[in-house]
């Protein structure tokens, strides 16, 4: 594909976390953290993520738009820190959200079912880390942005040599997005599947 001039991959700061939130809650409406809500996701999520020891947050820009954007980090630090320090908050989005859209308590169950699956598969470890959320504004899709995004970052990673695996949940619909990118699946649980892609260092 042809690299327009205009576009620009540059590390997320605090200032973008309004139009990342919004890109992230209407690419994937159905991502347990957009049902939290633009709140949850940028007061809480991004405040512990900013505080992860080894993480990456990479944003796509297109003149001085931001069209996408993607994350890297601990998920098991990500939801460990976010349980110990914001529980009651997390409650009160998780019930807030049941009341706006009764759609999402299946969303919800769905992903404690997940995690009640996995309890018992160890994937990260000190040399590993995971593609958290990658996402393009909706109406670039299909457009190449998220592989230029996904092929970007892994470059990124690749050159801080903080991690030598990166792995990915995603349904089981689109692996392939991650597979044409060099990602191997390792495992299927519930309805999703594990990929994983070694990254030299």
């Amino acid at each position: 594909m042809k690299k327009n001039m205009n576009e620009k991959f540059s590390k997320i700061e605090k200032k973008d976390l309004e139009i990342i939130s919004k890109i992230w809650k209407t690419s994937l409406p159905n991502d347990f953290f957009s049902i939290l809500g633009h709140s949850f996701i940028t007061k809480v999520y991004f405040e512990i993520f900013f505080n992860l020891d080894k993480k990456l947050g990479l944003k796509l820009t297109q003149g001085d738009k931001i069209i996408g954007f993607v994350l890297y980090g601990r998920f098991d630090k990500l939801v460990e820190k976010i349980l110990k320090e914001n529980f009651f908050i997390l409650l009160y989005h998780l019930i807030t959200s049941i009341f706006i859209n009764y759609k999402a308590l299946f969303i919800i169950i769905n992903v404690v079912t997940f995690t009640f699956l996995i309890r018992n598969f160890k994937y990260l470890n000190t040399n590993k880390t995971e593609l958290l959320t990658i996402a393009v504004h909706p109406n670039l899709h299909g457009k190449g942005f998220g592989t230029k995004l996904l092929n970007k970052s892994l470059s990124i990673i690749e050159n801080m040599k903080f991690s030598d695996e990166i792995y990915v949940k995603t349904k089981l619909k689109t692996p392939k997005f991650y597979q044409n990118c060099d990602f191997k699946i390792v495992k299927k649980i519930f309805g999703r599947c594990f990929l994983i892609r070694k990254i030299k260092i």
